[in-house]
């Protein structure tokens, strides 16, 4: 498997990533860390490559201000211990009896899927609270779920399709006697939660990733195969691009990403032939151009093929991650492993690359 070939294992050029804030991940230990801008995340998923995203809850990590409204007895004791990022900021929320709440209404009048995370751990037993996020006046309209603490911190989520109506998010107790420690508030407009925006007196928006490399000698005019290994954490659009671009003169197209229009399928589209394969949200996925036809593989088995003519080299770049350099698109998970070889990798290549024995 696998004959030589001039091709260098590094990317020819460089590779150039852009993040105009900061932006936090969680490390190969379970810590919070924070990236300064311009610098990629590494989780123990592969490289974290998300779009933009704005936290609208106020003071995430200050649950003893008055922006989060309390009911019943329910008290909170302000840095009660050290947080996911190992910081003493994390608070604790004593609940005095069931149904008590900790919550924060925030003003909305869009129609659209909203998320709501926390960092919860409890400071001895194993203890059960409950996440709500609804609408408000129409209660009606909202998810609740039910979860349990543990002595280590995790994050928790809940989502819903919210009416053009103002959002609570809720903190509940599930029984008398109650106590959690908390940190991290976030409640985003999306399906899914991304990675932790810090926030105090107003929202915080964290820029999108963009990650970018040189078409020459990296995309080739004739045979080559891309490999890589992904995870999607949240479809945002129509589009999860692992890798595209476009030649301007010509509009010959290259993108390969899961497309959520085809039912969550992994497609590649070379010059407007198109391969696609149902995918779950983590696979490792093939594309060849053979000189002739493209044909896409998800976790060692193939999918149907398509006959496109060949792509010519430019100066543009390839865009990793999204569609555009503008981040449009985006990934919104891990990209673990990713390779371009300058040849079509055979079946027992690509079984061999995508961990299938």
């Amino acid at each position: 498997m696998f004959a030589p070939n001039e091709i260098a294992p590094v990317v020819a050029g460089s590779l150039t990533a852009t993040r105009a804030t900061t932006g936090t991940y969680v490390d190969r230990y379970g810590v919070v860390k924070t990236a300064s801008a311009d610098e990629m995340r590494e989780e123990s998923e592969g490289w974290l490559i998300e779009g933009e995203s704005t936290n609208l809850a106020l003071y995430s990590e200050q649950f003893d201000n008055g922006a989060w409204a309390k009911t019943g007895s329910a008290t909170v004791t302000a840095n009660a211990t050290s947080a996911p990022d190992g910081n003493a900021t994390a608070d604790r929320i004593d609940f005095t009896a069931d149904n008590e709440t900790v919550a924060q209404f925030l003003s909305n009048s869009t129609v659209s899927n909203f998320t709501f995370s926390l960092w919860v751990k409890s400071p001895s037993t194993d203890r059960d609270f409950e996440l709500t996020i609804r609408n408000t006046p129409t209660t009606s309209n909202r998810t609740d779920l039910i979860f349990t603490a543990t002595s280590d911190w995790k994050r928790f989520d809940v989502s819903f399709l919210s009416l053009s109506e103002n959002i609570a998010c809720e903190i509940r107790s599930k029984a008398g006697n109650l106590d959690i420690d908390v940190w991290g508030a976030q409640l985003e407009q999306q399906s899914a939660a991304s990675s932790y925006i810090p926030t105090t007196t107003a929202p915080v928006t964290r820029s999108a990733d963009l990650l970018s490399i040189p078409v020459y000698d990296n995309l080739f005019s004739g045979v080559f195969s891309i490999v890589c290994n992904f995870a999607l954490n949240d479809f945002q659009g129509n589009f999860n691009a692992i890798i595209a671009r476009v030649q301007p003169v010509t509009n010959i197209v290259l993108d390969v990403g899961v497309h959520n229009y085809s039912s969550g399928k992994v497609r590649i589209n070379y010059n407007n032939a198109f391969s696609d394969q149902n995918t779950t949200s983590k696979s490792s996925a093939v594309f060849i151009f053979d000189g002739l036809n493209v044909t896409s593989y998800l976790d060692g088995i193939a999918g149907a093929s398509a006959t496109s003519a060949a792509i010519i080299e430019n100066e543009n770049n390839l865009v990793i991650g999204s569609s555009s350099t503008t981040g449009v698109n985006p990934l919104n998970g891990h990209l673990k492993d990713f390779r371009i070889y300058d040849f079509a990798l055979n079946a027992d290549e690509v079984k061999y690359l995508s961990g299938v024995v």
